[in-house]
């Protein structure tokens, strides 16, 4: 964005355009160009530009007349960017810590390494063997037992 004064001295007047490169070539050659900004008759002018495309532009100051004019042109260019905001700028870095925490969890709190089933409970010293939870006599190689219905694994 280009904003710019313009001031014609003894309050006089003169045309003053903006135009790009391929435009200024056509219209300094007296053929029809298409002009960003145009006044054709300004003694002050207070101005804000915002170029269309890339490349120079240039401003032309008309004198018709044959007298001598002051002109004091001041020309201030802003120029705008744009910075996505901190938690975007840096979200990769804290979703990969999330992720890694993630594993880390999920190792920690993932599930033990079981026994493998053994067919036949353990038989001590001649007797039956006896559910875990109620203590009661099982048949070898039952799974679940029959008394309090619980599994034996």
């Amino acid at each position: 964005m280009v904003n710019g004064v313009l001031q014609v001295e003894e309050g006089s007047q003169i045309g003053f355009y903006v135009m790009n490169s391929g435009n200024f070539t056509q219209w300094r050659g007296g053929n029809p160009s298409t002009i960003a900004l145009a006044n054709p008759a300004v003694s002050t002018y207070n101005f804000t530009f915002v170029p269309d495309t890339d490349g120079p532009y240039y401003f032309v100051f008309s004198n018709q007349d044959t007298g001598h004019k002051n002109v004091i042109f001041s020309l201030n260019t802003v120029t705008y960017t744009r910075t996505p905001s901190p938690f975007i700028q840096y979200a990769a870095f804290e979703l990969i810590l999330l992720g890694i925490l993630f594993v880390i969890v999920g190792i920690n709190t993932g599930k033990k390494k079981s026994k493998p089933w053994k067919e036949e409970a353990t038989v001590t010293e001649g007797k039956p063997p006896k559910c875990k939870f109620c203590g009661k006599a099982l048949v070898t190689g039952e799974l679940f037992c029959p008394h309090c219905g619980r599994s034996q694994n």
